[in-house]
């Protein structure tokens, strides 16, 4: 069996690492950017070290899969292995349909499952082809082009060198001859006519939008919207009026909203092509793949150094919140993250109150409240990739930023900036706030499991029993809140997870003898 190095651990790992199984190989090595994934397991497999550990020593003779979907970083680590004797080769699934007269070079072409290259195509090294991909006959793709899942490329078609050709985007036969070096089709585009060369071009019909800037945005604002149609135009025109000295994008992600929240984002993207960058989901995300599924969704398209979020029910009130934040990052290198006060306003009374916000401490994160804002938040992007590569958060949480929170707090320091920048509103019914007591409760478990689960990967289990006492003295609150007795519940939580004493007994009577008087 031939043995083939990984380089590169994060979200798309476990996809590439499927692909060279499914072609014969056996992973003998991990190998992350740089240390702090080093003796980490990942996928199953151990990170070895980092790729200066990798090319401290000979890799003649050696073959590499790379994993990152950045063109740039592609390039570049191609260019390394070559220039030190190591190999990419190519791989393409055993679902693939590939013509017999295709011509496909043998060097670091990925060609993933189901995908389909017909007759007298000339596949040019280091090309990504990923899944369900259709690339018609007589066709050209340029050296280091990615064309994502489920495109369609029609007939005659000469595609350039380092072209990103989006998800699901499709181009006409003998309508499209030429894609130029550099372009960028975005997800879902139709293609009806030509592609100059470093273009940003999307829709249905797509057009030009703007240039490829080579100067990659110092930040990218991820905004992630779902039936929000009367709040949306709120949150974005608070982002879109960020006054900076440096450039930054907006994406926007629609989880297949049935309002009119895709029609208001449509008129913001029209007004700033260059700025906003919407995905728009064709079937509920959320229901299948979760917070966490969604937002590796997101952060594969991101390209800044930094991560704002802003979800669209929520809106920014400082338009300089950005720069100062930013700021803050880029002179104290060893602060990951920064966030500030913010305003909390009712939904329904829209009554306002300031937020308490104040943590900078892992373990009041991890054992008390969680005060920190989303919308207020700034953080390193590589935090992230850290965070799913050492934590790989699970589908079922029903939050996706706490678990982050922890994992930034544990990793690096945090600074916390008394000045309000947001307002955050307070809905009746969202997954950590409702009327219904099962929800409440089901919440209440769900944030137990992602304590127990950072505390585990990250602390070898050291705060074990103060998280079990924090869910049982959480569900005791619940119980006060909701006016119900749920002394029997609580013992077996307490039973099961081995904390019964009589502290937790009295607790119990007393509020058992509690909710018969009257309130």
């Amino acid at each position: 069996m031939k043995n083939i190095i990984i380089l590169g651990v994060g979200h798309n790992t476990p996809v590439f690492i499927d692909l060279a199984l499914d072609c014969g190989y056996r992973i003998s090595a991990l190998y992350h950017y740089n240390n702090d994934l080093t003796g980490k397991v990942h996928s199953g497999y151990a990170v070895v070290g980092s790729f200066d550990d990798l090319f401290a020593s000979s890799i003649a003779g050696k073959s590499f899969l790379l994993t990152m979907g950045n063109i740039g970083i592609r390039r570049e680590l191609t260019e390394r292995i070559i220039h030190n004797g190591g190999h990419l080769p190519t791989l393409i699934h055993p679902s693939a349909v590939v013509s017999r007269f295709a011509r496909i070079s043998p060097d670091g072409v990925i060609v993933n499952a189901f995908s389909h290259i017909q007759a007298n195509t000339i596949i040019e090294d280091g090309v990504v082809i990923l899944s369900g991909v259709i690339i018609c006959h007589n066709n050209r793709i340029g050296k280091n082009s990615f064309i994502a899942d489920k495109a369609t490329i029609g007939a005659f078609t000469t595609i350039g060198t380092e072209v990103f050709f989006g998800q699901g985007s499709l181009s006409i036969s003998n309508k499209v001859h030429f894609i130029g070096d550099g372009a960028f089709v975005g997800a879902n585009s139709l293609l009806t006519k030509n592609v100059p060369s470093k273009s940003v071009v999307y829709g249905s019909p797509a057009c030009i939008k703007d240039k490829v800037n080579d100067s990659q945005p110092l930040l990218t604002v991820i905004c992630l919207t779902f039936n929000h149609a009367q709040y949306i135009s709120k949150c974005l025109t608070g982002i879109v009026n960020q006054q900076t000295r440096f450039a930054f994008e907006v994406i926007i992600h629609d989880d297949h909203s049935t309002d009119d929240t895709v029609g208001i984002i449509k008129s913001f993207q029209t007004k700033y092509p260059s700025l906003i960058f919407p995905i728009y989901e064709e079937e509920n995300q959320y229901s299948k793949i979760g917070f966490s599924g969604i937002d590796e969704i997101v952060h594969r398209h991101r390209r800044g150094k930094y991560v704002a979020l802003c979800e669209g029910d929520d809106y920014w009130t400082d338009s300089y919140k950005l720069q100062k934040q930013v700021d803050f990052l880029e002179q104290n290198p060893d602060y990951g993250m920064v966030y500030t006060q913010a305003t909390v306003q009712d939904e329904k009374t829209k009554d306002t109150r300031k937020a308490w916000a104040q943590q900078t401490c892992f373990e009041d994160m991890l054992l008390k409240l969680n005060r920190v804002v989303t919308p207020t938040v700034v953080y390193r992007a590589e935090l992230y990739d850290q965070y799913v590569s050492a934590i790989q958060p699970k589908n079922a949480w029903k939050m996706g930023d706490y678990p982050l929170w922890l994992f930034v707090f544990r990793k690096s320091k945090v600074k916390f900036l008394d000045i309000p920048t947001a307002v955050y509103r307070c809905r009746a019914e969202s997954a950590s706030h409702s009327q219904d007591i099962k929800k409440t409760i089901d919440f209440i478990l769900n944030t137990f499991s992602v304590r127990l689960h950072i505390d585990k990967i990250l602390c070898n289990d050291q705060y074990h029993h103060k998280i079990v006492i924090k869910a049982i003295n959480d569900l005791f609150d619940c119980s006060k809140e909701h006016h119900q007795n749920l002394g029997g519940y609580i013992l077996k939580f307490a039973k099961k997870n081995n904390v019964i004493n009589l502290r937790i007994f009295l607790k119990v009577i007393f509020y058992y003898i509690r909710s018969f008087l009257p309130l």
